[in-house]
């Protein structure tokens, strides 16, 4: 048999496909000797955007020009089921959008039939089983579906068995829609090896069974493998990611073979593939899971039972083949929370003079100047810090499990290091108060010179804390909710989102969030500065630019060592301890510093929010971790 594992349009093109890379690793190790498997893998999303759109490729991305409507556009074809009005509904949306975009489509309907009967085709087996595995993560949920539909027309000859698979299909939203275009498929729930494993297995042992027979022979939802159209919603739903790995440290690194050899096709000469090359980003993933998982509006822990890391050597041996391979120093993890490894990672890759571009890393805010200064000094060069809100007694009600004061000083540290931050504050968060409100608004304007955080509205997720508390007359009203934000009349494809039913408590609450928007957008970052330099063994000049009018203050003997401790967010009586001073004078300084704006106060801790050079943090690092010669590449 064989298996083709397939990632689709709108992936950005310039990354890797983790995915397909790593199950085709694993199948490859798995089924190592056996003759009648073979596997591909097919970086669907660059060689059509390179056959659309040739060297411009990279412009369409994500949440980019292009969004999944184009796609929708192109099953204008298919219309499987003879939806009443489909077909004109989507000519209707064609036509409204630009001369370009149509243009696009039209580029894009021919790059999608060229790789499937160039690329893809071509490698289908003319009698036995070919496996055909779609990868499926945000915006490629309609480009999959395109080139199944075409595959079942123009090929139905073959012995396609088709499994759909990734982080969409977790969800009841998208099974939703699989079974409204009575697609028939398997359904992969969480990671997909051992499924995988698993149906291929199947497959070899029961090689004459028809297909349907097949089907039905690997529907298990206690594996966490699902047959489509017979899969129920609500036993979807209620039932977990099924049989996943015990551990994920043996996974071999993926293979991103191909990827790469289909770059080298598309590229006129060796130079221009040199350089697209050393700009790819390598993908690699070092855990699975949430070490924290608790958070009420978050759902990303019911792709996995648990938090599984691989070591930090294992992710070193892995980024040094990775790297040399593929002639890139570009790396991306694609961890939901890489806390528990990435700075035992960074350690090493300092002392063994391995400098790369990382980026970004998703890690709680939560540690300590050294861990920032680690990832720096590797090559970090954005991170995605879990912020959520600037409310103290908001996070708590969150279950967020990171402190305001320790949020605030990981902004602080990254901007001293020059490390972009992806944060986002949740607003209209069910549990938020008119108090919470007043904080945020206090505080983005105190911070405005360290991050001006996205503010994103509340989305209740399928399978959250948030969720789960709802009672059945609440489900049945966000359901209902659901659906009515939708045109009906193109209903099936479109996946929607939940809403939780307001109450007049919660509309009052959230029209005051609505009135903070115009505030925020107005807030003006460019050019805002708030630093503190040492002139002198015993004296400071703190230089206040976040308003039109520059402040400079100048601090020396006591009010310099309270301010300087503060770089560590302090309490009253570690301050005691620490500087020996009087307790009184310190809440005296300490009052000042508040009022001015230079330190902020959460968690009944103080934090001096003026930035330092970064030379400070990167001497402090070495004076505590020992002495590095750092080759700078």
């Amino acid at each position: 048999m064989k298996v083709h594992l397939i990632s689709m349009p709108a992936y950005p093109a310039d990354n890797t496909p983790v995915q397909i890379g790593t199950l085709k690793a694993y199948v490859d190790t798995k089924f190592k000797g056996n003759k009648r498997v073979k596997t591909y893998s097919y970086s669907a999303y660059l060689s059509i955007m390179f056959r659309a759109f040739g060297v411009e490729y990279n412009k369409y991305r994500p949440n980019g020009n292009m969004d999944f409507r184009l796609f929708v556009a192109l099953l204008k074809n298919f219309n499987p089921i003879n939806i009443k009005g489909l077909s004109n509904t989507i000519e209707t949306l064609i036509k409204r959008t630009s001369k370009q975009t149509q243009t696009d489509i039209k580029k894009l309907e021919k790059a999608m039939i060229d790789f499937i009967e160039e690329e893809l085709a071509p490698n289908l087996d003319r009698s036995d089983v070919n496996l055909i595995g779609f990868s499926i993560c945000g915006e490629q949920v309609y480009s999959s579906l395109f080139c199944y539909y075409y595959l079942n027309k123009h090929y139905p000859d073959k012995r396609l068995l088709y499994c759909f698979g990734g982080t969409m299909t977790s969800s009841s939203i998208t099974i939703d829609l699989l079974k409204k275009l009575r697609i028939k498929a398997l359904v992969v729930k969480g990671e997909g090896e051992l499924k995988l494993e698993k149906i291929i297995s199947s497959c070899l042992h029961d090689n004459r069974l028809t297909l349907d027979k097949l089907y039905e022979k690997d529907h298990n939802p206690k594996d966490g493998i699902y047959y489509l159209p017979l899969t129920d919603i609500k036993e979807f739903s209620n039932n977990g990611a099924g049989i996943q790995l015990a551990s994920i440290d043996p996974l071999p690194s993926p293979d991103y073979d191909e990827y790469f050899i289909k770059l080298r096709n598309f590229c006129s000469n060796e130079d221009v593939f040199n350089y697209l090359s050393s700009r790819t980003v390598l993908l690699l993933e070092g855990s699975r899971g949430c070490c924290w998982g608790k958070c009420d509006f978050c759902n990303l822990n019911r792709f996995w039972h648990g938090s599984r890391n691989k070591k930090h050597d294992t992710i070193y041996n892995s980024i040094v083949l990775l790297t040399k391979k593929y002639k890139s120093l570009r790396i991306s993890f694609t961890d939901n929370s890489s806390d528990q490894w990435i700075y035992l990672l960074c350690k090493k890759l300092i002392s063994q003079n391995i400098h790369l571009i990382i980026g970004p890393a998703s890690i709680r805010p939560v540690h300590n100047e050294f861990y920032y200064t680690a990832l720096s000094l590797a090559g970090c060069k954005s991170l995605t810090l879990g912020l959520e809100s600037l409310s103290e007694k908001l996070l708590e009600r969150m279950n967020k499990g990171a402190p305001l004061i320790l949020a605030l000083q990981s902004l602080k540290y990254a901007k001293e290091l020059g490390i972009n931050i992806g944060a986002d504050i949740i607003i209209k968060h069910p549990k938020s108060e008119l108090a919470d409100i007043k904080t945020t608004k206090k505080n983005l304007s105190n911070i405005i010179h360290l991050e001006r955080p996205g503010l994103v509205e509340f989305v209740l997720e399928e399978s959250s804390p948030i969720f789960k508390e709802l009672n059945q007359k609440e489900l049945n009203s966000v359901f209902i909710k659901k659906q009515d934000i939708i045109p009906k009349s193109i209903l099936p494809l479109y996946l929607g989102e939940f809403k939780l039913p307001e109450t007049p408590h919660r509309r009052k609450i959230n029209k005051e969030w609505d009135k903070l928007l115009p505030w925020y957008n107005k807030l003006e970052s460019n050019g805002r500065y708030l630093n503190v330099q040492r002139i002198s063994k015993n004296t400071i000049l703190i230089r206040d630019g976040r308003e039109d009018n520059i402040k400079e203050y100048k601090y020396e003997n006591e009010c310099e060592k309270v301010y300087t401790s503060c770089h560590k967010a302090k309490t009253v009586n570690e301050l005691v301890s620490e500087l020996k001073i009087k307790k009184e004078k310190i809440k005296q300084i300490l009052k000042e510093f508040t009022e001015k704006r230079l330190i902020a106060k959460a968690n009944n801790k103080y934090l001096s929010i003026a930035t330092r050079p970064s030379d400070e943090l990167i001497n402090n690092y070495f004076k505590h971790e020992g002495t590095f010669s750092l080759k700078r590449q």
